[in-house]
């Protein structure tokens, strides 16, 4: 189906690229998702990789947040499995409210 008609989206995002680099992806990849009418509202952030020895990851989540202007950030690790319950736990909560619309 089309992708804006979906209940929930996850954007995975590698936070240990440099500040720079991972602002590019991330807000290239944002804007595509607008373009296509996607609603900001059922994207979730996974600021994956945080297993790695990030020393600027707060600024990076902080920078996301600015960039992105989606409420939704979940630090994770698909490595260590780290948030990862987190991150399934919210994704079946924004499916299930935007399932009931």
């Amino acid at each position: 189906d089309d992708i804006r008609f979906s209940d929930g989206l996850i954007l995975v995002v590698d936070v240990s690229d440099s500040l720079q680099l991972m602002g590019f992806r991330a807000k290239a990849c944002i804007s595509i998702l607008k373009d296509l009418g996607v609603d900001k509202d059922k994207i979730i952030i996974a600021a994956n990789k945080i297993d790695k020895d990030i020393q600027d990851l707060k600024l990076k989540v902080r920078c996301l947040e600015n960039l992105i202007d989606t409420p939704v950030i979940i630090p994770c690790s698909a490595h260590t499995k780290e948030g990862i319950n987190e991150l399934a736990e919210t994704a079946l909560k924004l499916v299930k409210l935007y399932s009931k619309r």
